[in-house]
């Protein structure tokens, strides 16, 4: 039998204890990054800067799961840490944490990235749903099954899968921060978001064709290395925007939505790099550099 739980409307314990909270036998350590005096400009440092923000941000979700659906285990964690957990929903916070820590790790430990989707939702067709299938979105929607009228599994049975995957991002920020890491990837983002601040300054100084060529290039390689990260075939020997943009689409890497957006965005560089008949508006190269940008964070 498959049935909604109802989520626990129990507020964070008030107690004296300095005990941290546990999951099997793990503790729960919620720590925020030292605040830098200055953010780092680099983009490679930023990476990593960001990489620990959600890997602190993470224990804290891990928490607000332990206080909306274990709440006797609940109160066993100190007041400093559930003040740190802060108070939005587990669902809420859950939601845009996942979001960004899996673009992240798309781009830092891509061979990690099946692992981390698995545990949030279910890789196959389940004849039932059971302690081994049961996935964080099954908590999400509140779902339990029982039979013979006990319980099989329930919400607070995802604990675990979120604590793994916090695990699977921090497994992640250990790699980029090693020496031995291979920072071809994050070189390559500096790289990039050096030639927009050079496109932005062209802007600046009214060059707008060179700046939409300069981004032109940008959003190309950006995209020629999401094609080669997801292993799509481009069979053009020369590719421009529009192949990679039409390769990724096909292999349903990018959705219709941000194929058209990138449509766009070639339209403009071409404007920019070969019509002698029609001039660039500023407010067209503008946007051409804040949608690379956008593109370059949303799609990897």
């Amino acid at each position: 039998m498959v049935s909604k739980a109802k989520g626990s409307s129990a507020k964070p314990p008030k107690t004296k204890a300095a005990r941290p909270a546990k999951a099997g036998r793990a503790a729960v350590v919620v720590e925020d990054p030292a605040p830098d005096a200055k953010r780092p400009e680099g983009a490679a440092d930023r990476i990593k800067l960001r990489m620990r923000e959600l890997v602190a941000e993470g224990w804290k979700v891990y928490v607000r799961f332990i206080v909306e659906f274990l709440p006797e285990q609940a109160k066993s964690i100190d007041k400093e840490t559930l003040q740190r957990a802060g108070t939005k929903s587990f669902s809420i916070s859950y939601q845009t944490w996942y979001s960004e820590a899996l673009r992240l790790l798309k781009q830092t430990l891509p061979e990690r990235v099946a692992d981390f989707e698995n545990l949030y939702r279910p890789t196959r067709a389940r004849k039932e749903v059971d302690f081994e299938n049961y996935t964080i979105s099954d908590a999400l929607l509140g779902l339990q099954t029982s039979f013979g009228g006990q319980i099989k599994v329930e919400p607070k049975k995802a604990l675990t899968r979120v604590q793994l995957q916090v695990q699977i991002l921090e497994s992640a920020r250990r790699a980029i921060e090693s020496d031995l890491y291979d920072l071809r990837t994050l070189l390559q983002a500096e790289l990039l978001d050096n030639e927009i601040v050079a496109a932005e300054e062209l802007v600046r100084k009214g060059f707008l064709r060179a700046s939409g060529v300069i981004v032109g290039v940008v959003i190309e390689s950006h995209l020629g290395k999401v094609a080669a990260a997801h292993a799509v075939t481009i069979k053009s020997n020369a590719p421009t925007i529009a192949t990679f943009n039409d390769a990724l689409k096909a292999a349903d890497v990018i959705d219709v939505v941000t194929w058209r957006r990138i449509q766009a965005m070639a339209d403009v560089r071409n404007t920019c790099g070969h019509s002698r008949t029609v001039e660039p508006t500023r407010e067209e190269v503008e946007r051409l550099i804040a949608d690379a940008k956008d593109i370059i964070k949303r799609v990897a």
